[in-house]
């Protein structure tokens, strides 16, 4: 699944605004803000049209601790579903077929959620995860979760219970894919980050390797995210077929309870040795990620998600 509005966008939070970098609730007023971060250009490269933040250290600043904890959402809803022994991807790999559970954090610390402002000055998320790159740096996503950022955008890994346990990390780039909004397939994005008192993202919190090849019919896949109504960390483990949409192929996979906010998460296998490896990003079919929160569908790696990554952002 993904976000709101046909349930695949971003999800907009409700009663957080940043004007002048301050917390307003007027309607009115909301248009007028002037957050940290906002896009300074965008250029198109090969594979992707980039877009440039404006690098600042006040956007890892403006995400405070007060405003993490706004973040935090529907803690009864939380409680029902989290699993306090989930201690690893293991843990989640073995867990109840097709039945989604949420962690305490340190499941899988290469997802996390992206939290940013939206064109209407509200608060909104998606989710993401690092993946190896040359760079060291680059979180892939869907394309659709930054169709409003407009400022104040951060990546913050392994986010749980209002806490950034890796720290607060700003975006510096977005790149999205050529094919979006033509093709299903394109829905895919790759931010880059900015490094945190000298160290790169993957440095912190590792970074998972792409699928070297994907099968879109499997025994077991385990999905993650970060739903709209608890924005924790939320992991389900089902068996995934394959899903036709306008001549693209995708997996898909039957699971209760992942709903708005997954958009953009990784979707990942596990070898008999334990390790693991990203094999499709929540999106791209059925509406951008899922046509209810039953069913999800994702974009497969393929060499066009492995050139995405690669990409240099970085060309005059």
């Amino acid at each position: 699944m993904a976000a709101v509005g046909a349930r695949r966008r971003w999800f907009r939070l409700i009663g957080i605004a940043c004007v002048v970098c301050a917390v307003v609730v007027a309607p009115s007023l909301e248009r007028a803000f002037a957050c940290p971060g906002r896009p300074v250009g965008s250029q198109s490269i090969e594979r992707a049209t980039v877009t440039w933040y404006r690098p600042s250290a006040d956007v890892a600043a403006w995400w405070t601790v007060r405003r993490l904890g706004i973040a935090a959402s529907d803690r009864d809803v939380h409680a029902d579903l989290v699993d306090a022994d989930m201690a690893s991807l293991s843990d989640a790999w073995e867990g109840p077929e097709g039945s989604a559970v949420e962690s305490e954090g340190g499941v899988l610390p290469q997802a996390g959620i992206f939290l940013f402002v939206d064109k209407s000055g509200g608060m909104a998320s998606c989710s993401g995860a690092v993946v190896e790159s040359p760079w060291g740096n680059r979180v892939l996503t869907a394309a659709h979760c930054f169709d409003w950022a407009a400022g104040a955008v951060a990546f913050v890994p392994d986010y749980h219970d209002g806490q950034a346990p890796y720290g607060v990390w700003p975006v510096r780039a977005v790149a999205v894919d050529s094919r979006y909004g033509s093709a299903p397939a394109g829905d895919l994005a790759v931010a880059e980050v900015a490094d945190v008192d000298g160290r790169r993202l993957a440095d912190v919190v590792g970074a998972l390797p792409l699928a070297d090849e994907v099968e879109l019919t499997t025994q077991r896949l385990v999905m993650a995210g970060y739903p709209a109504l608890t924005r924790e960390p939320r992991l389900c483990a089902a068996s995934t077929t394959a899903w036709r949409e306008a001549d693209d192929e995708f997996l898909h996979m039957e699971c209760a309870d992942m709903p708005s906010g997954v958009s953009g998460g990784p979707w990942v296998s596990m070898d008999e040795g334990g390790e693991a490896a990203l094999v499709g990003v929540t999106g791209g079919a059925q509406d951008g990620g899922g046509y209810s929160a039953a069913e999800s569908v994702a974009v497969p790696v393929d060499d066009d998600v492995r050139g995405l990554v690669a990409a240099d952002f970085w060309i005059s």
